[in-house]
C-alpha cells in the first residue's frame, strides 16, 4: 500500500530525494541506506550540486561529509570530486558566518551608542542555538527588529556610519522613498556598507504575526563576544513559519527558471530543525500560537514542510489540515521539487493555465442532426484510470472511487429541433449491477457569455436498476432543481448503455440553428453525495480530473466546443 512517504519519493527526482535526506541534522541508518541506493542509481551529480546551492543546503552537506565517515565514503566512491566541493563550501560558510558575527558586534556598539534596542532575527540566532555547528547554516544578512519610534534614529545612525540604502532593483534609494516605506511597511529597504547588509524590521503595520509581541517577549543570549536580544525558542519557530508564508505571498511569480522566488529548502529545514529542537513542548507551542492568533500561518508552513520530510510534527492531528495542504502529487509542469512549495489551490490554477495552452489547439466537434445517424460516431472519454497522474491525493479525506477499474467509456450525441440526445456506454469485465449503481453522469452546456447549465443524472438510492433522478443547476450546485428528463438504460453482461434525451426548454435554450456552437462536456462521477464528490470526476472535454463542480468554477477556455451539423440526404458529408 502506498504511504505518504511513497508518494513524496515517487514524485521527486533521485537528486531531489537525496537533497531532502541531507537537509536535516539527524541522518539515520535508514537515511544512509536510502542515500546509498540513490547515489548508485541514475543520478545527475551536477544537478544535485547546483540545486543544493540554489536552496542553500550545501554547507550542511559539507558538515555531514566531514563528521560522518559513512556518508563521506559513499560520496567519495560514487563521485570522487563532489565531496571536496561541499566541504569547501562548509569551510567558507564558517569563515563567512564568523565575520558576520563580528559585524553584529559592531552594530550592537553603534546602536547602543544611539540608545537603540533591537532583537536579532533568523540566521545568526538559529546557527548558534538550533544547529550543532554555526557552519551548517549560512546567513547572508543581519535582520534586526526594532520599535517604530527607533526607526528614524536607526536610519540616521547607519547612514552616518557609511551605510547606503538601496531599493530592490539595487539602485540608491531616494529620501522620499525611504521615509515613505518607513511610515507604511514593517520591512525597510536594505542597508549596505560594502562588507555587510542590514535589514531593519519594525513591529506594527501589516504582517503575518504580531511582531511587537515577539519583540517584547525576547530573551538574552550570547551570540559572539556580546549579549543580544533574540526571540524566545518558541517564537523562533513561529517567526520561521511566518517568514516562509510571507515570502510565498510576496512572490509575484511562483516559479522562475525552476527556482521558487522567495522560498527555498533552507527555510523548510529551519522550520523542521526548530521544531525538533522544541520536541516535547507541544503544549507550550499551542498556547503561544493561540496567544498570537497565528494558527493558519503555522499550519500552512508545517503542512508544506511535511510535503518534503513526511510527518514529523504533533501540534495538530492530520484531520486538522485543510484539504489543499494534504500531501499529494499530480502531473508536474516544472520540477516536482519546486512544486512542493505550492498549495493545492495554486496547483489547480497551474493545471488550468497549462490546460489553456492545449485549448488553443482544440477543434469544434460535429454534433449531427438526428436524421444523419450514419455520420454519428462515438467519442472516447479518457479511461477512469488511464489519467491517474492528474489525481489529487487527499490522504485520509478522499480516494479515487475507481482506482483499478477501466470502463472504456465513450458517448455519442445528436440533436433535432426538440431534443439534445446523448448515449453513454461503459464496457469491460468489471461492469456489473453493483458498479453501475455507484456511477453518476454530468452533462455541461454553455455559450461563451454565460454560466453553464449542468445536468446531473444520479441513480435512485432505493430504486430499481435503471431508475434515475435528473437534476439541473445553473451556477449554484446547492440551488439545483429536479427535472423530468427521459433516461433509458440497458445492462447486458459486460456492456452498459444509458441514453438521455434533454428538451431544449429544460436548458432554457432555443432549438439550435445549423452551425451554432456551444461548449459541452460529459463527466463520469460517483453517484453518492458528499463534500468530496468533486474528486471523482473525469472529463471528456479536458481529459482531466476536477477539484470542484464545473458549474462553480468553469474555465471555458479549456472546454470542447460542439457545432450543430445537418447533412441533407442528397449531400455526402466529408470531414476536413
Amino acid at each position: 500500500m502506498n504511504t505518504v512517504k511513497n508518494y513524496v519519493e515517487n514524485a521527486l527526482r533521485n537528486e531531489e530525494q537525496a537533497l531532502v535526506l541531507f537537509s536535516k541534522q539527524d541522518i539515520g541508518e535508514d537515511d544512509l541506506e536510502r542515500l546509498t541506493s540513490l547515489f548508485y542509481s541514475d543520478f545527475d551529480y551536477d544537478y544535485f550540486f547546483l540545486t543544493a546551492n540554489k536552496h542553500k543546503i550545501s554547507p550542511l552537506i559539507g558538515y555531514h561529509l566531514i563528521n560522518n565517515p559513512d556518508i563521506r565514503d559513499l560520496v567519495k566512491r560514487s563521485h570522487p570530486n563532489l565531496w571536496k566541493q561541499f566541504i569547501a563550501l562548509y569551510d567558507l560558510t564558517r569563515l563567512y558566518n564568523q565575520k558576520m558575527y563580528m559585524n553584529l558586534d559592531k552594530v550592537k556598539s553603534l546602536f547602543s551608542a544611539n540608545n537603540i534596542r533591537f532583537v536579532v532575527l533568523k540566521g545568526p540566532v538559529l546557527a548558534k542555538t538550533v544547529y550543532k555547528d554555526y557552519g551548517m547554516r549560512i546567513f547572508g544578512d543581519l535582520d534586526l527588529l526594532i520599535a517604530p519610534e527607533d526607526m528614524l534614529k536607526a536610519h540616521h545612525a547607519l547612514v552616518d556610519h557609511g551605510f547606503t540604502v538601496y531599493n530592490f532593483q539595487g539602485e540608491r534609494a531616494s529620501d522620499d522613498l525611504i521615509f515613505d516605506i518607513m511610515q507604511s511597511s514593517h520591512h525597510l529597504l536594505p542597508y549596505s556598507d560594502g562588507t555587510m547588509n542590514i535589514e531593519l524590521h519594525q513591529y506594527g503595520g501589516k504582517y503575518e504575526i504580531d511582531l511587537e509581541k515577539i519583540y517584547n517577549n525576547s530573551q538574552v543570549i550570547k551570540l559572539n563576544d556580546d549579549i543580544f536580544l533574540v526571540p524566545n525558542d518558541i517564537d523562533l519557530l513561529i517567526y520561521a513559519c511566518a517568514h516562509f508564508v510571507q515570502h510565498r505571498k510576496q512572490a509575484s511569480f511562483a516559479v522562475l527558471q525552476g527556482l521558487i522566488i522567495g522560498n527555498n529548502m533552507r527555510q523548510l529545514m529551519d522550520i523542521r530543525e526548530i521544531y525538533m529542537y522544541l520536541k516535547g513542548r507541544e503544549m507550550e507551542i499551542r498556547a503561544r500560537i493561540e496567544e498570537l492568533g497565528c494558527h493558519d500561518i503555522v499550519l500552512e508552513a508545517l503542512a508544506i514542510t511535511e510535503k518534503f520530510y513526511g510527518k514529523f510534527s504533533d501540534i495538530y492531528p492530520d484531520s486538522a489540515l485543510p484539504a489543499d495542504l494534504h500531501y499529494w502529487f499530480a502531473e508536474n509542469w516544472e520540477s516536482h521539487f519546486e512544486r512542493r512549495f505550492f498549495t493545492g489551490e495554486e496547483e489547480r490554477m497551474k493545471i488550468i493555465n497549462k490546460s489553456r495552452e492545449y485549448a488553443a489547439m482544440k477543434k469544434a466537434y460535429a454534433c449531427f442532426h438526428k436524421d444523419n445517424t450514419e455520420h454519428s460516431h462515438a467519442h472516447e472519454i479518457p479511461s477512469i484510470h488511464s489519467q491517474c497522474r492528474y489525481l489529487k491525493y487527499l490522504l485520509g479525506e478522499t480516494k479515487n472511487s475507481f482506482p483499478i477499474l477501466t470502463f472504456n467509456p465513450c458517448f455519442s450525441m445528436s440533436w433535432d429541433e426538440d431534443y439534445f440526445y446523448v448515449t453513454i456506454q461503459l464496457s469491460g469485465e468489471s461492469i456489473n449491477e453493483q458498479v453501475i449503481r455507484r456511477i453518476g453522469y454530468q452533462l455541461l452546456f454553455g455559450f461563451q457569455d454565460e454560466l453553464p447549465q449542468v445536468v446531473f443524472i444520479q441513480p435512485r438510492e432505493f430504486g430499481q436498476l435503471g431508475e434515475y433522478s435528473v437534476f439541473l443547476w445553473h451556477g449554484n450546485y446547492e440551488a439545483r432543481t429536479k427535472v423530468r428528463i427521459s433516461v433509458q438504460s440497458c445492462l447486458e453482461r459486460d456492456l452498459f448503455k444509458i441514453s438521455i434525451n434533454i428538451p431544449w426548454p429544460v436548458l432554457s435554450y432555443e432549438p439550435p440553428e445549423v452551425n451554432d456552437e456551444l461548449f459541452f462536456d460529459v463527466t463520469i462521477r460517483t453517484a453518492q453525495e458528499s463534500m468530496y464528490h468533486e474528486e471523482h470526476m473525469i472529463s471528456w472535454s479536458t481529459g482531466k480530473y476536477f477539484l470542484c463542480p464545473w458549474a462553480e468554477h468553469c474555465d471555458k477556455s479549456v472546454m470542447n466546443v460542439i457545432r450543430f451539423v445537418y447533412v441533407p440526404h442528397a449531400v455526402k458529408y466529408t470531414t476536413s
